[in-house]
């Protein structure tokens, strides 16, 4: 991207302008206190909460591996009679 807001592809040129919107003001849903944000949604002092008590470690879960059904052929085209 182009500091005045134009992206250029390989090959071809895509040109547009971007434009950055200013932070929203709006209400938290959570607290109902006035705040700016760039999305709707918690304010930071709510996120900060919701992050320390519901917030957890995350872990690696094992995916299972994938067996296909009894009634599925797996190549019915090449035995079809």
């Amino acid at each position: 991207m182009t500091p005045d807001g134009a992206v250029v592809a390989l090959g071809r040129a895509i040109l547009c302008t971007v434009t950055i919107e200013p932070d929203l003001e709006v209400v938290c849903p959570r607290c109902g206190a006035a705040t700016t944000a760039r999305f709707y949604g918690p304010c930071d002092t709510c996120r900060d909460e919701l992050r320390a008590t519901l917030g957890g470690e995350g872990h690696l879960v094992e995916a299972v591996a994938y067996e296909p059904k009894m009634n599925v052929t797996p190549n019915s085209v090449a035995v079809k009679d």
